[in-house]
């Protein structure tokens, strides 16, 4: 079975140059859809396998159902989207903001979380998904977590359950060393 690889370099915005904001059960396997804008794209039960979203910035977009095993969302802003039930095993979040996402019912056996932000992100639910991973998160300030998670992590992490704390240098500052 032939793989063709999608390549999509406009900006993927509702009516916007003419791509449509309804893919549902489109077939986006190992797409390169880097630095493209999903906002408010209906994406419920697409396959995203091994697609390539890197510094994507990713709106109330519905991907709930969705096979993202494998997915790279390094770096991507992802904000007030429903993950519900999608499978993000094994997919690669380094570096990702997520913030007010739902990923109840989600799939995270395996999923690269370092230096993640997960701040008010809903992870009641998630399935398979470890202390160990989340020891590596930027932060899970206000996230809402099962219990049992929420209870080991305020014991061995719970500076990761604190605000953080962001500190505004002015760009003259950042270059000095």
């Amino acid at each position: 079975m032939a793989v063709a690889v999608v390549t999509i370099q406009a900006p993927l915005y509702r009516d916007g140059a003419g791509i449509p904001n309804h893919l549902e059960r489109a077939n986006l396997l190992w797409a390169h859809l880097e630095e493209a804008n999903l906002h408010d794209v209906n994406l419920k039960g697409a396959d995203l396998r091994g697609a390539h979203l890197q510094k994507a910035e990713i709106w109330t977009t519905h991907p709930e159902g969705a096979h993202l095993k494998g997915v790279n969302l390094q770096g991507t802003a992802t904000v007030m989207s429903h993950l519900e039930g999608a499978d993000l095993s094994e997919a690669h979040l380094e570096g990702a903001s997520l913030g007010s996402v739902s990923l109840e019912g989600t799939d995270l056996r395996g999923t690269h979380l370092d230096k993640v932000s997960l701040g008010g992100t809903n992870l009641q639910g998630a399935k398979n998904i470890t202390v160990k991973q989340l020891s590596t998160v930027r932060t899970l300030y206000q996230a809402q977590l099962d219990k049992p998670l929420l209870e080991q992590i305020q014991q061995q992490y719970p500076q990761l359950l604190e605000e953080e704390k962001i500190q505004f240098l002015p760009p003259w500052e950042t270059s000095k060393e």
